[in-house]
C-alpha cells in the first residue's frame, strides 16, 4: 500500500523513497515546522504484532534521546490508526551501501574517515547504554556535505528478530555483518557494533565482505566458526596500520577487540600519523588528516582551556559575572571533543571552487568576509593553522554565521559549540555562541534546546550580536507563540 499524499498527524507524505523488510520509507513534510523529514512506516506484518510495536516504540524513543552529528536524529514516534511510524532527519545523500554498489571500494583515507565518524556515533550511543545491532553500509548515510551518519537505531532490534537465516540466494544483508555473539544469541554490548563496523570497513576497503555464502545461515556460521581473512590477504596493498585496526575488530572474542568505541577512536587517532608518513592520508576524505591530527592534541587542549577557564572564573566570581563562566564550563568538555572532532566530508563537493590562499590569516579573513561561503571561512584555518588564536576564532564565528544564514543548523551547532569552548575566556565569542545556538536549535525544530540556549544567553546580560539580533528576535517570538 502506497501512502503517498496521506497525512500522519503533523506529517504529509510527499513521495515514496524505498521499501524494506521492516518499513516503507517516505519523504514527508512536517507541516508545523515546514521542514523535510523521512518517515518510516512499519510494514503490516510487524504493525500487527503488539510486542513488536511496543519494542519498536521503546527503541525509537531511546534513539530520539541522542543528538550527535554522526547519528541520524529521530524526531518523533507515533501512530495513526493501524499505521506506526518513525519521523527522522532526512539525509538526501544516500547510503554507503549505494556508494559501494555504484563505485566499488573506497580509498584507504575515505575508509578511515568512515570508521572515525561511525565510532564517534557509537561512542555517543554507548554512553546511553544503547547498542545498534545492525551496523552495515546500508545503515550509514551520507548527508549533503558527505559526512557519515548512523541510521536505524530504532529498527535494529526488529531487523535482528525478523532475519530469516535459511533464505537462499542472499548476497547482501544483515548476516554479512553480524557479530558471532549476535548469531549465537548471546548478550551483546558495544563491542558487537565494533565487530560489525570492522566487517563494514573490510568490505569498503577490499571491495568484498570477509565472509560470503549461499544463504544467510551459511554466512552467519562463518562469523561464528571460521577464521576471518586478514585485510592484507585480500588486499596486499592496503595500508598496514589501517589493516591492523580492522583485523582487530574482526576478532571472534569481544575481549580481543577494542573494548569500547573510545578505545577504537584512540587507535584511529594514532593511525593518522602512519597515513601522513606513508602518504595515503590524501584521499576523498577531505579534511580527515587535520581532524585526526587535532584529535591527538585534544587532551592537552582540554587541560589548557580548563586551566584558563578556572582562572577566569576565580577572577569573575568577585565581579558578579560568574554565570557566564559557569555556562562556558558546562559546554567546554563536550564542545572540544564534539567540535574539534566534528565529522569531515567523505566525498569532495562537486563544483566548489578552490578558495584563493592569502599571505596572512588577516588577509584570508578579508577574502572570507567578501566571499562569505563555508569554504572561504574554513580556508582561514586550513591555510593558516598557526595563526593568532583570535583570527581563528573570528573565522569560526564567521563560519557559524554563514551556516546559520544557509539554514544548516547541525553544521552551525558544532561550529558554535567549538566557538564557545575555544573562546570561553572571551565574552564576545561566548555571547555569540549562545545566541547562535538558540537560532540553530530553533532552525532544527528543537524548541526545548532553543529555550535553554536563550536562557543561557540572557543570563550573560549582554546585547545580542548585531548580525544575529534580528533572527534572535524572531526566534523569541516563535517560541513565545508555541508556548
Amino acid at each position: 500500500m502506497d501512502l503517498t499524499g496521506k497525512q500522519l498527524n503533523d506529517f504529509r507524505l510527499l513521495r515514496l523513497i524505498g521499501r524494506g523488510a521492516m518499513a516503507t520509507v517516505y519523504l514527508a513534510e512536517q507541516q508545523s515546522l515546514a521542514r523535510r523529514v523521512a518517515i518510516k512506516v512499519l510494514n503490516p506484518d510487524l504493525a500487527g504484532d503488539a510486542r513488536q510495536v511496543a519494542r519498536f516504540q521503546q527503541e525509537a524513543r531511546a534513539a530520539a534521546s541522542m543528538t550527535h552529528p554522526a547519528i541520524v536524529q529521530v524526531y518523533e514516534v507515533g501512530s495513526v490508526g493501524e499505521h506506526y511510524y518513525l519521523a527522522q532527519e532526512y539525509v538526501p545523500g544516500g547510503s554507503l551501501g549505494d556508494l559501494l554498489r555504484r563505485q566499488g571500494r573506497l580509498a584507504p583515507g575515505a575508509v578511515l574517515g568512515v570508521m572515525w565518524q561511525v565510532a564517534q556515533g557509537l561512542a555517543a550511543a554507548a554512553e546511553r547504554g544503547l547498542v545498534h545491532r545492525d551496523i552495515k553500509p546500508d545503515n550509514l548515510m551520507l548527508d549533503r556535505t558527505g559526512a557519515v551518519k548512523v541510521a536505524d537505531f530504532g529498527l535494529a532490534r526488529l531487523a535482528e528478530a525478523g532475519t530469516n537465516m535459511t533464505r537462499e540466494g542472499v548476497a547482501l544483508g544483515t548476516p554479512l555483518y553480524m557479530s558471532p555473539e549476535q548469531v549465537e544469541a548471546r548478550p551483546i554490548d558495544a563491542r558487537s557494533d565494533l565487530y560489525s563496523l570492522g566487517v563494514t570497513a573490510f568490505h569498503l576497503l577490499t571491495g568484498d565482505p570477509p565472509f560470503v555464502g549461499d544463504s544467510p545461515l551459511a554466512v552467519a556460521m562463518q562469523h561464528v566458526g571460521s577464521p576471518p581473512p586478514t585485510v592484507c590477504e585480500r588486499d596486499p596493498e592496503a595500508p598496514p596500520a589501517l589493516a591492523q585496526v580492522i583485523d582487530k575488530l574482526l576478532q571472534k572474542s569481544p575481549d580481543q577487540r577494542y573494548l569500547s568505541p573510545e578505545a577504537l577512536l584512540a587507535a584511529l587517532a594514532e593511525t593518522v600519523s602512519h597515513a601522513e608518513r606513508d602518504g595515503w592520508s590524501e584521499s576523498s576524505a577531505a579534511g580527515l588528516t587535520n581532524t585526526l591530527a587535532r584529535a591527538a592534541t585534544v587532551t592537552r587542549e582540554l587541560g589548557v582551556e580548563r586551566e584558563r577557564l578556572s582562572a577566569a572564573m576565580r577572577r569573575e566570581r568577585r565581579t558578579g559575572r560568574y554565570a557566564r563562566w559557569m555556562i562556558a564550563a558546562a559546554v567546554l568538555g563536550g564542545a572540544i571533543l564534539g567540535g574539534l572532532l566534528r565529522p569531515q566530508p567523505l566525498l569532495p563537493q562537486p563544483g566548489a571552487p578552490e578558495v584563493a590562499r592569502a599571505d596572512s590569516a588577516k588577509a584570508q579573513l578579508l577574502i572570507a568576509k567578501r566571499v562569505d561561503t563555508p569554504d572561504a571561512w574554513r580556508a582561514v584555518a586550513r591555510y593558516h593553522p598557526e595563526a593568532d588564536r583570535f583570527f581563528l576564532l573570528l573565522a569560526t564565528r564567521g563560519l557559524a554565521a554563514c551556516l546559520l544564514e544557509r539554514d544548516a543548523p547541525q553544521a552551525a551547532e558544532f561550529e558554535l559549540r567549538r566557538l564557545g569552548a575555544e573562546g570561553a575566556t572571551s565574552p564576545e565569542f561566548a555571547v555569540f555562541s549562545q545566541a547562535g545556538l538558540a537560532i540553530a536549535y530553533a532552525q532544527a525544530g528543537r524548541d526545548d534546546d532553543a529555550r535553554t540556549a536563550l536562557e543561557r544567553f540572557d543570563s550573560l546580560g549582554e546585547k545580542a550580536p548585531a548580525q544575529l539580533a534580528e533572527e534572535l528576535a524572531r526566534v523569541r517570538s516563535k517560541l513565545a507563540e508555541r508556548g
